[in-house]
């Protein structure tokens, strides 16, 4: 047998409350797909699946199959969602009255 070479993949341990969270996620319609694909990482790993196949299941790339697993184990289900991101919220500002310049108005006030 050949001997893989890397660092082992995380263990992923959830309580029964957390797998029927996530697999409720997976069920829900109206679920984000971000969240039902970090659920079906979450799922594969804690059902023992290995590294290739959660990536082949659920349609990610390797890194991004590490990186979840690595934060379900560390963290559980509360990173289901994305963290907030850095730096100063966009601000919208409220659209602009649009005036008519001077001589248009003019016509448009014209008998016709």
């Amino acid at each position: 047998m050949e001997k893989k070479i890397g660092r082992p993949a995380y263990k992923v341990v959830l309580s029964d409350n957390d797998r029927k969270f996530l697999e409720g996620v997976i069920r829900k319609t109206t679920s984000p797909q971000s969240h039902v694909t970090r659920a079906k990482i979450a799922l594969g790993a804690a059902d023992g699946l290995s590294h290739e196949e959660i990536v082949e299941l659920s349609g990610v790339s390797s890194f991004t199959d590490s990186k979840w697993r690595k934060r379900f184990s560390l963290f559980g289900v509360s990173v289901l969602s994305d963290a907030p991101r850095s730096g100063t919220p966009r601000i919208r500002s409220p659209p602009k009255k649009l005036s008519l310049p001077h001589n248009l108005s003019y016509l448009l006030s014209a008998p016709f």
